[in-house]
């Protein structure tokens, strides 16, 4: 299943209805709710734009993209 883990583009939305018109399994999720340890059950990941540069956010993409790299699972 597919992760999209919302920045805060306003641009998500249209993300979220494109995969949902063609039947594409997935969950989104703000930044500040994954938990990290559950990211083994996504086969791949989707991190949205955003509307400012947070310090938070920041730190939680870059373990999220660490995550996918050690796992070899596809990121955009």
């Amino acid at each position: 299943m597919l992760l999209v883990v919302d920045n805060g583009s306003v641009y998500t939305k249209h993300l979220l209805d494109f995969l949902h018109k063609r039947k594409i399994r997935f969950v989104s999720s703000p930044f500040d709710k994954i938990s990290l340890s559950d990211l083994d059950k996504y086969s791949s990941i989707i991190l949205s734009g955003r509307k400012k540069n947070d310090p938070t956010m920041n730190a939680i993409d870059s373990k999220i993209i660490n995550h996918a790299i050690l796992k070899k699972k596809p990121l955009l």
